[in-house]
């Protein structure tokens, strides 16, 4: 059979038990006189002081005091205790014989004269917590303009990096605070365009802009800068299904939003995604994009620059996309020579061979 040990098991030191035996033996003492505790009551449900008496005066207030203060001491001698970095429970950990923390870091502390170490002030306000960022992965997708000779001016889209922004924040600021990489591609709004807020509420986003957007005179804003600040929009947050378009206070699209037009009705369509613009590649050569021709039939041709090469340098050929107004993806590859080429793709007219709906790109392989 175990023995005890000698001694109350409550957990605690002998410190810590004279302590609380203290305490509980002063609160036992207290007894406020005659009509003293009903005032105090009385005070406190009414939000104010007994008139003519300060809180000291009333029997058993400075036991009361006594009591309160023992018991702050018992707790700042306990923390002690447990000091060295011990769970002193609550999720509350005392380190090194501090103060409790719940997550929040200690007010740094600087060097005094005499070179001891005094605390510096706290901040007036504390800072709401911040949430962990929310992880940004992939690209943003950008859509710009073309005028295409028989179809029209058509949203190109372009891919930028995200620079570890909220996607459709990233997506707006490469939309109007830089040229497109293309040189082929515009955009429909003028120079110096800003955003000056992207709001959400529900599926709808509400674009507001300044600076250069406000220099438009004519009304409504045309359907293709709409439209391209709509796809931008949507492709970068799927939850959007309307974009309102603000320029500062005035509306200048459907008061509850604009969806996305039909693809076929604004989207380019034939365009290069790969390579792209200005890239650096490794042959063979991923040649990709989406489009719709006669057929299905998307032509491509890559010739070699400066337009001085020696012949035979290019190559070219067909490969399948959508047909009958529908757009689809296309792909197919290309073995190529060191150098610096362009490439471009288009559908063959049905009547006599020329180039339809051309989209171009420059690229070099290394």
């Amino acid at each position: 059979m175990t023995t005890p040990p000698d001694g109350p098991s409550d957990g605690l030191d002998p410190v810590e038990r004279r302590l609380r035996d203290a305490l509980v033996a002063e609160a036992a003492s207290v007894e406020p006189a005659g009509d003293g505790l009903d005032e105090i009551r009385n005070g406190i449900a009414l939000g104010r002081q007994p008139a003519g008496r300060r809180w000291w005066q009333f029997p058993g207030a400075p036991a009361l005091a006594a009591a309160a203060v023992l018991l702050l001491m018992t707790g700042g001698v306990a923390i002690a205790l447990h000091g060295n970095g011990s769970q002193a429970g609550d999720g509350v950990t005392a380190g090194n014989g501090g103060g409790p923390s719940r997550g929040i870091s200690p007010a740094p502390t600087t060097s005094s004269s005499d070179g001891s170490a005094a605390a510096s002030p706290l901040p007036s306000t504390v800072p709401p917590s911040s949430s962990p960022p929310i992880p940004i992965e992939g690209d943003v997708v950008v859509y710009y303009v073309r005028d295409d000779a028989t179809a029209g001016r058509r949203l190109y889209r372009e891919s930028r990096p995200n620079p570890g922004t909220e996607p459709v924040a990233a997506a707006l600021s490469a939309l109007f605070d830089g040229p497109p990489v293309d040189p082929d591609y515009v955009s429909s709004w003028p120079t110096g365009t800003t955003v000056t807020a992207y709001t959400v509420d529900g599926t709808t986003g509400t674009v507001r802009l300044g600076g250069g957007a406000r220099t438009i005179s004519a009304r409504p804003v045309s359907s293709t800068a709409v439209q391209q600040i709509v796809y931008t929009v949507t492709a970068n947050d799927v939850h959007i299904t309307k974009v309102r378009v603000l320029i500062g206070s005035e509306v200048v699209t459907p008061a509850d939003g604009a969806v996305p037009a039909p693809a076929t009705d604004v989207l380019a369509l034939i365009q290069l995604t790969s390579p792209a613009e200005g890239a650096t590649v490794t042959s063979p050569v991923d040649i990709s994009g989406t489009g719709t021709a006669f057929e299905g039939t998307i032509s491509w041709e890559i010739t070699s620059l400066p337009a001085s090469a020696a012949t035979g340098s290019g190559a070219g050929g067909t490969t399948m996309g959508g047909a009958n107004g529908e757009l689809a993806e296309f792909h197919t590859t290309a073995d190529l020579a060191p150098g610096t080429y362009k490439i471009r793709a288009f559908e063959a007219s049905a009547k006599d061979g020329s180039a339809l709906h051309v989209d171009t790109k420059t690229f070099t392989v290394k």
